[in-house]
């Protein structure tokens, strides 16, 4: 197993323990950041609108905003000006 496929096992797992879907924590975490106005996100079932309104009010500890943080690589903007 590939050390990114383990570190996204680690949330997956994470996330099961505070009782929710992988989708609420990613969520969740576009939100705690302050040039984050809305996350883009595309659901295709009612289950996933739901998981959406879930994550409004989901809060998620500094240590877990750290920690997801860490994983998160930014990607330079293409095309934008």
């Amino acid at each position: 197993m590939t050390e990114a496929v383990e570190r996204v096992n680690k949330k997956v797992r994470g996330a099961k323990k505070r009782g929710t879907s992988m989708a609420v924590v990613a969520t969740a975490w576009s939100l705690s950041k302050l040039l984050m106005t809305a996350p883009i996100i595309g659901p295709s079932k009612i289950e996933r609108v739901d998981e959406a309104n879930r994550a409004v009010n989901f809060e998620l500890s500094k240590e877990e905003v750290d920690s997801i943080d860490r994983l998160y690589e930014p990607k330079n903007v293409i095309g934008f000006k």
